[in-house]
């Protein structure tokens, strides 16, 4: 069951990913092309309302990209992504907690609540601060000249 709100996400990030792919730098374009690759993997990956074990591993192989591109890019889209792919991992992992010893499962809603404004909305923005970034360093010079 995936609602439109949640959905909605996906115009954004092929939006604002597209355009990173052509306007960022290579570090960037290797984390973009990261995010879109988990991001349409994994509706080919999940069984059912569950993401599985290799929907979680795709999760946390993104979430190492993200962390490797972030360090050596420093920009602040970049540790905006990352920080919305960790909450992402993470959720999984309470998922995983909660269900552990219970009955009971979680309320489902409240996980893809979570996937759709962290995962989905969250990392939307961030490529989206992302393009506007690239676009405003486009325009800077690279090496600001040295007045005395």
């Amino acid at each position: 069951m995936i609602s439109l709100w949640s959905m909605s996400g996906t115009v954004f990030a092929v939006i604002f990913g597209v355009y990173l792919l052509f306007r960022a730098t290579v570090l960037e374009k290797w984390g973009v092309a990261a995010i879109l690759f988990g991001w349409f993997a994994t509706p080919f990956i999940q069984q059912g309302y569950e993401l599985g074990v290799l929907g979680k591993l795709l999760d946390v192989f993104v979430l190492v990209v993200l962390v490797g591109v972030s360090v050596k890019v420093r920009r602040v889209w970049t540790l905006l992504v990352c920080s919305f792919q960790l909450a992402t991992t993470l959720s999984h992992v309470v998922v995983a907690l909660a269900n552990w010893n219970s009955s009971e499962n979680i309320g489902y809603w409240a996980y893809f609540t979570t996937m759709g404004l962290l995962g989905g909305k969250g990392i939307a923005l961030a490529m989206g601060i992302g393009a506007w970034e690239s676009a405003f360093w486009r325009k800077q010079p690279l090496t600001p000249g040295i007045t005395v």
